[in-house]
């Protein structure tokens, strides 16, 4: 559930950008795009998740650190390519919607996360603000 919050949440928040961008797509396009290939993607990650967790991080503790390492650096490079290319896909989707370059999506992404990261910090610091004795509002 909270999975589909943070993607129709970063949906529209991505899409208000886009329009400040020249955009001429609706939001109801853009979700429908992202949404053919974001479940597989999902699926993807947590089988990648998986495998982080069971073939590395379990067996570290009896095997010698190279082999470790060597699968852990083997993992980390297949992980960054899958966001990579994840982004891709999103940015084309956006270019597609709203009719615009793929440098105006990249703009809409990076934007998109810098406001979203600054929405989670401030949640976190308000939920966490009565434990940590902080005044936040």
């Amino acid at each position: 559930m909270l999975i589909l919050l943070g993607w129709a949440v970063g949906g529209a928040i991505t899409n208000k950008i886009s329009q400040y961008l020249t955009g001429e797509g609706d939001l109801k396009t853009q979700l429908y795009l992202t949404s053919l290939f974001m479940p597989a993607f999902g699926i993807l990650g947590t089988i990648l998740s998986f495998i982080g967790k069971t073939l590395i991080i379990l067996p570290i503790l009896s095997s010698s650190y190279q082999t470790f390492t060597g699968a852990f650096y083997a993992w980390a490079a297949v992980v960054v390519v899958f966001f990579l290319y994840n982004i891709r896909l999103y940015i084309l989707a956006l270019a597609e919607t709203h009719k615009y370059g793929e440098g105006a999506g990249l703009s809409s992404c990076i934007i998109g996360i810098i406001v979203l990261g600054i929405i989670f910090a401030i949640v976190a610091v308000t939920a966490l603000g009565g434990f940590l004795n902080l005044l936040f509002i």
